[in-house]
């Protein structure tokens, strides 16, 4: 972790000195690597963002389509979304309409969109993960955590109140209320799926018949 702070912080170092008007660009690395490294340089760092940007891709299909599987395997979503390929043991249903949901988002908003609605939701699944780990501390439930990371309620709290100033800065008129939308239509299936399943466990008879 570390490593990785190091060098996002001393690419964002390198890009502000080199480029002044790093904000208004649309290729702001591309565009400061043509200034201290020249059009080879250049195009050698758009490879390597082009090879970045498709393994970020990939982590994401991945994790968005086993998110569904597993909230399904929880009993949080249809048990449609759990369905295993009976030749790959891949959750088809699942990865078939996050497939879906990215293609229709993909041609019906800008590149520029598509990033904002990414990070406005990496921002908030960071947020849930936070608020999780106080909560899972509290619990006496829960199995003990083979490791407990120093100052961690207090990394969370300091955390959530910077993705909250951050989600501040954000325009939900214009770039958040496709999140939104999804965020409440997921929250209605999320409440119906428990109102079923509770309606299921109260009736015995009822989950016999079915």
């Amino acid at each position: 972790i570390v490593i990785a702070t190091i060098i996002y912080i001393a690419v964002q170092i390198v890009s502000i000195g080199t480029l002044p008007g790093l904000a208004a660009s649309e290729r702001p690395i591309a565009d400061a690597a043509v200034l201290f490294l020249g059009p080879f340089g250049a195009a050698f760092i758009s490879l390597g963002v082009v090879i970045s940007i498709f393994g970020n891709i990939n982590t994401g299909l991945l994790s968005a389509t086993r998110t569904l599987f597993g909230m399904s395997e929880q009993n949080d979503l249809p048990r449609v979304f759990e369905r295993t390929h009976p030749k790959y043991n891949t959750p088809y249903v699942s990865i078939i309409v996050t497939s879906v949901v990215m293609l229709i988002l993909t041609i019906q908003s800008s590149f520029l969109t598509a990033v904002a609605i990414a990070t406005i939701a990496r921002l908030l699944f960071y947020a849930t993960t936070c608020l999780a780990l106080p909560i899972f501390r509290r619990r006496s439930d829960m199995p003990p955590a083979p490791f407990s990371v120093p100052f961690g309620v207090v990394a969370a709290v300091l955390s959530l109140a910077l993705i909250a100033w951050l989600l501040t800065n954000v325009n939900f008129a214009k770039e958040g209320i496709s999140v939104i939308v999804a965020a409440a239509a997921g929250l209605i299936i999320f409440a119906c799926v428990r109102w079923f399943r509770r309606s299921i466990d109260s009736d015995p008879d009822r989950s016999k018949r079915l």
